[in-house]
């Protein structure tokens, strides 16, 4: 089955929320370069997670989500 994977709002100033159908374990968000800007620990059975973006530089940024159907990575915008 295909993850099914929610990230809102895109493009953001603030908070960027995410929505899962299966449990989040683990949330990334890199850098167009590669570099990690935020790595979340999020507590097993949560379909739901947010991070905030208001402190990095205006730009387009990577969100890896890692759930026990597998991973995905999406694309968002920093304006």
């Amino acid at each position: 089955k295909d993850l099914f994977l929610s990230l809102y709002p895109n493009p953001t100033r603030g908070i960027v929320n995410i929505a899962t159908e299966d449990a989040i374990n683990a949330v990334k968000v890199f850098a167009m370069d590669g570099r990690i800007i935020e790595n979340l620990d999020v507590s097993i059975s949560q379909t739901n997670a947010n991070f905030d973006v208001k402190n990095i530089t205006p730009g387009i940024y990577f969100v890896e989500v890692r759930t026990d159907a597998g991973m995905v990575t999406k694309k968002f915008i920093k304006r």
